[in-house]
């Protein structure tokens, strides 16, 4: 508890007040949902390029992760900068929509590639090479811009000492709540109706609408005349035990998850549901 609470702990603030945390508590559930469902379309795509094995849903899991674990460092370090929180979650929001395409236009680009190359370089360290790349440069800037989404909406809605780590833990429960919301619409609902491509652009398409959210809700700060621009929050610094104890604590999920999913692909190794199921069972 007092992890959470040097994390997210933040200062009075002149403006915040109930309906930021309520639309913020909805932010999250979407974000959450498009960013589980983003997270397992593309591990079913780089899966049909890199070769159906736990070793590549565990590269592209350690791609996910690496990239939330960047975006929500920069942004705990740009927190007492930002001055309109909702715009700049719309901009956040909105480059996800856009970085996600690159995981859309995969197998075009793939191709393309492929053929430059031909087999017997494809099966070389430069087809290794090459692969790897194409995996980081999908999945790490999106997920970079996903990372900020969390930390900055906890800065925002977080009005006092007293009650910013409960708003933090609500915070935090409604995004992984929405996580598994998006794995069961993507996996039991969107993939049967509209394919993988389909599913890809109905989360970058409530990627935008979470945009649109997030400007609008920032034109209503400013168009309020008793509304006041939300001052930088000051934050305490986190020191070394807890964060030694959150790394080897995030180790331990992350090790578990990768194995279950190489237990599961024992008897499944070409379905996505053990994939979306060891997700949402984490």
């Amino acid at each position: 508890m007092r992890t959470s609470e040097s994390i997210f702990e933040v200062k009075k603030r002149p403006y915040s007040n109930n309906a930021n945390f309520t639309i913020g508590l909805a932010v999250l559930v979407a974000s959450g949902m498009a960013a589980l469902g983003h997270q397992v379309l593309w591990t079913r795509r780089l899966v049909d390029l890199l070769g159906a094995s736990p070793e590549t849903s565990a590269r592209v899991f350690e791609c996910f992760f690496f990239g939330l674990c960047l975006g929500a460092g920069v942004a705990s370090f740009k927190l007492t900068k930002i001055q309109r929180h909702w715009r700049f979650l719309g901009w956040v929001e909105f480059g996800v929509a856009i970085l996600s395409v690159s995981a859309l236009l995969l197998p075009e680009w793939a191709s393309f590639l492929w053929s430059s190359l031909g087999p017997e370089r494809l099966m070389s360290w430069q087809g290794c090479t090459f692969k790897t790349l194409f995996l980081i440069l999908t999945v790490v800037p999106p997920t970079f811009l996903m990372g900020m989404t969390l930390p900055v909406l906890v800065s925002k809605v977080s009005v006092s000492d007293t009650d910013s780590s409960k708003r933090a833990i609500l915070l935090y429960a409604a995004n992984t709540l929405g996580g598994v919301f998006g794995l069961c619409i993507v996996v039991l609902l969107s993939l049967q109706l509209l394919g993988a491509a389909g599913s890809m652009v109905f989360m970058i398409c409530v990627n935008l609408l979470i945009a649109c959210i997030c400007f609008y809700q920032d034109q209503r700060e400013i168009d309020a005349p008793t509304n006041q621009p939300s001052k930088p929050g000051e934050f305490s610094r986190i020191k070394g035990a807890p964060l030694l104890f959150a790394f080897f604590s995030g180790a331990g999920v992350m090790a578990l998850e990768v194995l279950g999913l190489a237990l599961t692909n024992l008897s499944a190794p070409l379905s996505i549901y053990p994939q979306a199921s060891i997700l949402a069972c984490v």
